[in-house]
């Protein structure tokens, strides 16, 4: 590894050890403590370090370690942060600083809505009456979630890091006022995004597996979740197209999440009618 990319490597190793120990505070419900806070701020500063870092990265030393990256999957969080800040790094240098930001507020609106909706969802479990091991479980998983989604940008982490990654606490973004912001007609051209966005929590729903009932419980929330931000923004002809690639999946056993996002897109379909 060539000597920009080792110190671009150690920033990011720096930024990754507070994280985890961001993580270890959510677990032990100490979000309000001056030992997270401290960390909070400690974060603020290394992230901005670390941008400049990497932005004095050449073309070249950046292309070569993505194809890296491309070749071999990250071995820790670590070269995860590293594979991400890269190609973040190098979107900056193929497009203008407009598009970066319009792409990256887009985003960071459409994690936030999922991340409060499947949060609204576990805390509606309290109501009722599920068994308090349950809730606490799903809440573990949501902490662990939140802090890798809520890092999936430069704006979205600048943000995250200003409400100390209190999910509640983010602001509503609004795609009203984004294209007011930024002079430009989003939503109308959003069909064909939210499509494929829906088909790719459909996949995760339909190929996910594992024997930890409490993870497969948070991923179909989430999962539901995130169906149900973009189910809005698709038009008739989408939603056909949707219903029929449904009916045309076959998981190999009854998946129940499936079968909700069916009838959503059924009752979806009927309010347009």
């Amino acid at each position: 590894m060539d000597n920009n990319l080792h110190f671009a490597y150690i920033a990011s190793l720096l930024i990754e050890t507070y994280y985890i120990k961001l993580r270890e505070l959510s677990y032990q419900n100490q979000e309000d403590s001056p030992e997270y806070e401290e960390i909070i701020n400690i974060l603020k500063k290394a992230i901005q370090g670390e941008n400049e870092i990497y932005n004095e990265l050449t073309i070249v030393e950046i292309n070569n370690a993505i194809n890296y990256y491309n070749q071999n999957k990250p071995k820790n969080v670590t070269e995860v942060r590293m594979r991400g800040q890269l190609r973040q790094t190098l979107r900056k240098s193929h497009n203008t600083e407009f598009n970066i930001n319009l792409g990256n507020i887009i985003t960071s609106k459409i994690i936030i809505d999922v991340l409060k909706r499947t949060l609204f969802k576990i805390l509606k479990l309290k109501e009722l009456n599920a068994p308090e091991e349950d809730i606490e479980a799903l809440l573990l998983y949501n902490d662990i979630y939140k802090y890798n989604y809520l890092t999936g940008n430069e704006y979205i982490e600048k943000l995250a890091l200003e409400y100390k990654f209190d999910i509640l606490s983010l602001p509503n973004i609004k795609f009203d006022d984004i294209e007011s912001k930024f002079e430009t007609q989003f939503i109308k051209n959003s069909t064909n995004i939210a499509f494929e966005y829906i088909k790719d929590s459909i996949y995760e729903l339909v190929n996910f597996k594992s024997n930890d009932k409490y993870l497969s419980i948070y991923i179909n929330l989430f999962e539901v979740s995130r169906v149900e931000v973009m189910l809005p923004y698709l038009t008739k002809d989408s939603l056909v197209r949707l219903s029929n690639y449904l009916n045309h999946l076959h998981p190999n056993e009854n998946n129940d999440a499936l079968n909700k996002i069916k009838r959503l897109v059924a009752k979806r379909k009927e309010e347009l009618h």
